[in-house]
């Protein structure tokens, strides 16, 4: 389900305007923002795509920081959104994700495991633009 336009564009704002404190590692603002576009999506959030959009952003941000206990939370709220319209997103994404989450924390064999399944689903496309390292640990026996 789409926002509401008014709603939307006060969260496209604090989303907008959080990137820019993250470039700046001002990143209590960064969060502080993200939580106030989160908290602007209504109820129940899983019902609104913007939120899968909103997780992801939070789940990246806290992933760079090596949060991992916040990313953590983030991965869960975008898993909830997927699963209620796992036909919308773009394939091998959540797994992408989620295989990031674990290479991050240096558990390699259950990032491979999910890298493979975002390879296969996406044709490869979930790697373009992303680190090659996620890419070489595939290669890897």
């Amino acid at each position: 389900m789409q926002l509401d336009p008014i709603i939307q564009k006060k969260v496209d704002e604090y989303v907008d305007e959080s990137y820019e404190y993250f470039k700046k590692e001002n990143y209590m603002e960064t969060f502080k923002l993200m939580d106030k576009a989160w908290d602007t999506i209504p109820l129940p959030k899983e019902n609104y795509f913007e939120s899968f959009n909103i997780a992801k952003y939070i789940f990246e941000y806290n992933l760079k920081l090596l949060r991992f206990d916040d990313a953590e939370k983030w991965l869960k709220e975008i898993k909830k959104v997927q699963a209620k319209y796992s036909d919308s997103w773009d394939a091998g994404q959540v797994e992408f994700l989620e295989g990031k989450f674990y290479f991050e924390k240096n558990e390699l064999d259950k990032a491979k495991e999910l890298f493979i399944v975002a390879m296969r689903n996406s044709e490869g496309k979930q790697f373009s633009g992303e680190p090659k390292k996620y890419v070489d640990l595939l290669k890897k026996k």
